[in-house]
């Protein structure tokens, strides 16, 4: 969760052209299965999912595959 943290909040400072220290993306962080979070940045809503253990990274890989989940912009594996 801290690397797709970190994507975030780059994607949000390069967006808005401000530096954003201070915001903490919690929806993905821990260490237990699929954790999916959406991202308001200005007008723009951002989708990111991270997947913790190869169960789950499979179970996000196949889910991407067919479309029956999740359709973010940034999966992360861990």
């Amino acid at each position: 969760g801290g690397v797709m943290e970190a994507a975030l909040r780059t994607v949000a400072e390069v967006l808005s052209g401000q530096s954003i220290e201070n915001v903490e993306y919690e929806q993905v962080r821990g260490v237990e299965g699929i954790k999916e979070a959406s991202v308001k940045i200005g007008d723009l809503t951002l989708k990111a999912a991270v997947a913790h253990g190869l169960g789950n990274a499979r179970k996000l890989l196949i889910e991407l595959k067919l479309g029956s989940r999740y359709t973010g912009e940034s999966p992360e594996m861990a």
